[in-house]
């Protein structure tokens, strides 16, 4: 699904802002995602979002994320432990303790210079 979602907005030219936990995503379907939109002239940036440890916990247990892998603070901190700071050639680097989904969005819009579609 996801696939299809970046196949159809790269050819349609329309810029994406998307988030996932970069080391739950096997690498070959980042590779995958990446090769859909640089074949037809678009770009990968990379952004790093973070937040501060209790933060993550807090977010982690919320109702809207209980349908992910990860949905309790013991799976949370088993993955933290086999995480790395694996995202390649980062563009950009937010501190999202304190943001809402939305300003974090808003942020990354404006430092690429994206329009609104």
């Amino acid at each position: 699904m996801r696939l299809e979602a970046f196949e159809r907005a790269a050819n349609a030219n329309i810029s994406l802002i998307f988030t996932f936990w970069y080391s739950s995503v096997p690498q070959p379907s980042v590779e995958k995602y990446r090769q859909v939109i640089e074949s037809r002239g678009g770009k990968v940036l990379f952004v790093r979002l973070h937040c501060r440890p209790e933060i993550l916990e807090q977010r982690v247990v919320n109702e809207s994320r209980q349908d992910w892998k990860i949905s309790s603070v013991k799976d949370l901190r088993a993955a933290l432990e086999n995480t790395g700071d694996v995202i390649p050639r980062t563009y950009l680097e937010i501190e999202n303790s304190d943001l809402s989904a939305q300003v974090v969005a808003q942020m990354i819009a404006s430092k690429l210079e994206l329009q609104r579609s």
